[in-house]
């Protein structure tokens, strides 16, 4: 089965959503904005058109026939990025996550104007620690915190920062 990588546009709305919906149900280590959730395909379409030449935000998937991946960057400030990732769980384990990291981490370098990247993840998610700590994600904070989909989770908190300075 071949695996194709690339950026997100609009007329791939329907399925991200669907993807989304999906890993909302089954994993209980991926959290998703319930904003984003709540977009209707079209509107979300609109956002994806904005986004692909944005230099302040990114959304990369994975697809075969249907989404099985994606990350996210999206701008918290003029320097800062949230990462978001998740890979479909019949997917996870090759290596689709580590080209979705590099190839966001590719783009964070040569095209984004931001100038650190950060992520939270549940602290007992040792796959996903590794991924990141492999790419050069360092740890800054580790916190009790609440959410919904993980009642009482220990979150780490990691951040990368460019290797060169931005345009």
């Amino acid at each position: 089965m071949e695996v194709s990588f690339r950026k997100a546009i609009p007329s791939d709305a329907a399925r991200i959503k669907a993807f989304i919906s999906q890993m909302s149900q089954d994993s209980d280590t991926v959290y998703f904005d319930p904003e984003i959730k709540a977009l209707s395909p079209k509107r979300f379409a609109e956002q994806l058109a904005v986004i692909y030449d944005s230099p302040q935000h990114l959304f990369l998937i994975a697809t075969t026939t249907d989404c099985i991946g994606l990350i996210s960057i999206q701008a918290l400030d003029t320097q800062r990025g949230e990462v978001g990732i998740a890979v479909a769980k019949t997917f996870q384990r090759m290596g689709i996550g580590s080209i979705l990291l590099e190839e966001a981490l590719i783009w964070f370098e040569e095209e984004s104007e931001l100038d650190q990247l950060c992520l939270s993840v549940v602290s007992n998610n040792t796959v996903a620690i590794n991924l990141y700590q492999n790419f050069g994600f360092q740890f800054d904070d580790t916190i009790q915190h609440y959410l919904p989909e993980v009642p009482y989770a220990t979150l780490s908190f990691m951040s990368y920062k460019k290797t060169r300075p931005s345009a």
